[in-house]
């Protein structure tokens, strides 16, 4: 049996970050840009209804940043935002801090276009399900 070389690669950058989970397999990785990529992976279901499930999951090196549905990068391309699934909140990471942080809390509601400030010091995000543009200011790095 023979593996497409692109399959071979991503399972080593990846095991490492699924240990902690029952993963099926890794589907497909793609690099982003900017040192982030994302990976789609079916995950077991233990007992569900359906023997596995399909998640995709945002990452920085080796770093699992968390599983995903929207992003946008940073103007400048010192970081990403995203918004998370299943709870659809908004969450930043710039490498130059090293960690996740909140940007909304218990907002249920889903992204469908991003804007960017002029100064790129915030982002609007038009909202589907209430019709409106969220504005989210970017926090200075710490």
């Amino acid at each position: 049996m023979t593996f497409p070389r692109f399959a071979l690669l991503a399972v080593p950058l990846t095991a490492s970050a699924f240990a902690q989970r029952d993963y099926v397999a890794v589907e497909d990785c793609r690099e982003l840009g900017h040192g982030f990529r994302y990976c789609q992976v079916a995950e077991d279901t233990h007992g569900g209804f359906e023997a596995s499930m399909h998640h995709s999951y945002l990452f920085y090196g080796e770093h699992k940043l968390g599983n995903y549905s929207a992003y946008t990068f940073l103007p400048n391309g010192e970081g990403i935002i995203w918004q998370s699934i299943p709870q659809p909140d908004f969450f930043l990471f710039r490498p130059a801090e090293g960690k996740v942080r909140a940007l909304t809390h218990n907002l249920w509601d889903v992204a469908d276009k991003w804007r960017w400030s002029k100064d790129g010091h915030s982002v609007s995000v038009y909202l589907l399900n209430s019709k409106q543009w969220l504005r989210l200011p970017i926090p200075p790095v710490i």
